[in-house]
């Protein structure tokens, strides 16, 4: 665990603010920020990983029960997960706007809030949690989450997941998995980003020990 990590609550982002007071862009195919965070590369979310979050809410929702979304953007994830019908679907979203998206797509329980201060306030465990934050100003959110909150909220025998690619592996959360002793369960699938190169996701979910 590295020390950003551990440190986690001593950090602000600027950039963040800034963004939670602007309109984010959404078109068919991606999910913008404003056009002043060019280092980000101006892009939250892609339809392209639509496969890819399929996957995961299959292996997500495998034992039904509750779940909680951190994380909503363009909605694909939680448009599966309603699929599957939770007794009990939270979502948390941090921009009010797409926060308003989310309720407007029908979602009844969405916290608005960054899921550092939202977390704190939950007096409840699911069955079932899913991640995917987009990361400003390099603030850890998936190793902070993975080390210091999912065990709390997680039902003992639960399920979690994530998207499994760039902010996931960079910040350790597999590795913080496998010291809490959960077992790592994980689902290969093809997709392609450019519409001509197949690459392979694997679809990663961990099971919470029942003790």
């Amino acid at each position: 665990m590295n020390s950003q990590t551990n440190n986690y609550k001593n950090w602000k982002s600027k950039d963040l603010e800034s963004w939670l007071k602007t309109e984010p862009k959404l078109d068919d195919g991606f999910l913008y920020l404003p056009d002043e965070h060019t280092q980000y590369n101006d892009e939250v979310m892609h339809e392209w990983e639509r496969p890819l979050m399929k996957a995961d809410a299959e292996q997500l929702c495998s034992k039904g029960g509750s779940v909680l979304n951190i994380g909503y953007g363009m909605g694909i994830i939680d448009g599966y997960i309603r699929d599957f019908k939770p007794t009990k679907h939270t979502i948390i979203e941090i921009h009010p706007k797409i926060a308003t998206m989310a309720t407007d797509a029908g979602y009844k329980n969405v916290l608005v809030g960054d899921w550092l201060d939202v977390v704190k306030e939950l007096d409840e465990q699911f069955d079932a949690i899913y991640f995917d934050t987009f990361c400003f100003d390099t603030r850890p959110d998936w190793g902070i989450f993975a080390a210091h909150h999912v065990d709390k909220l997680l039902k003992p025998g639960g399920i979690f997941s994530y998207f499994n690619r760039g902010a996931a592996r960079k910040q350790g959360v597999a590795g913080l998995c496998e010291t809490m002793g959960w077992q790592k369960q994980i689902k290969t699938v093809e997709y392609s980003s450019d519409g001509e190169t197949i690459e392979q996701y694997d679809s990663i979910i961990w099971h919470k020990s029942t003790k």
